[in-house]
């Protein structure tokens, strides 16, 4: 009788999203605890669908409701410092009306701004490691493929069906 029982591995999954204004602007956030601006999201948790996260995150930073339209893009990345290897989602969160905007109430424990950018200038405020996965994201915006990344490079570029 076999008794060995696998050991999975454990990865980190995150899950973000492109939101815009009717400029076509790029919403960024400024968190207390690090450097640099990020796009709306944060970690899956455990039993957490990377969607559901999404939303839920855009709800805890922001206050706002939103209904992600479709993946934009997907990165796998390796070892970076002390955080294991992991999987990256960014989703497309439309166009946000003014009422929405005017709603926006930022969460105080973790935020310390947000504001819409152009999409060039949202490129320059972001590290690099997030840089990558946010320009392939706006190229899927604009020709409707899904990107998929391994380490913040073009692997396989997917045009969404009926394209």
């Amino acid at each position: 009788m076999n008794t060995h029982t696998p050991v999975f591995p454990r990865r980190r999954v995150a899950a973000g999203v492109v939101i815009q204004n009717d400029l076509g602007e790029v919403l960024l956030v400024k968190p207390h605890y690090r450097d640099g601006w990020l796009i709306p999201g944060g970690l899956v948790e455990e039993g957490e669908y990377p969607l559901a996260a999404c939303v839920r995150e855009v709800k805890e930073e922001l206050g706002i409701d939103i209904v992600p339209i479709r993946l934009l893009c997907l990165d796998y990345v390796g070892v970076y410092g002390n955080a294991p290897e992991g999987v990256m989602f960014i989703f497309d969160g439309g166009k946000l009306c003014q009422s929405k905007i005017a709603s926006i109430a930022l969460q105080e424990s973790e935020l310390t701004d947000a504001r819409f950018m152009s999409m060039g200038n949202s490129l320059d405020r972001v590290s690099e490691v997030l840089r990558a996965r946010l320009e392939m994201s706006y190229f899927a915006l604009r020709d409707s493929s899904i990107y998929y990344l391994e380490q913040g490079c073009l692997m396989l570029k997917q045009p969404m069906p009926g394209t």
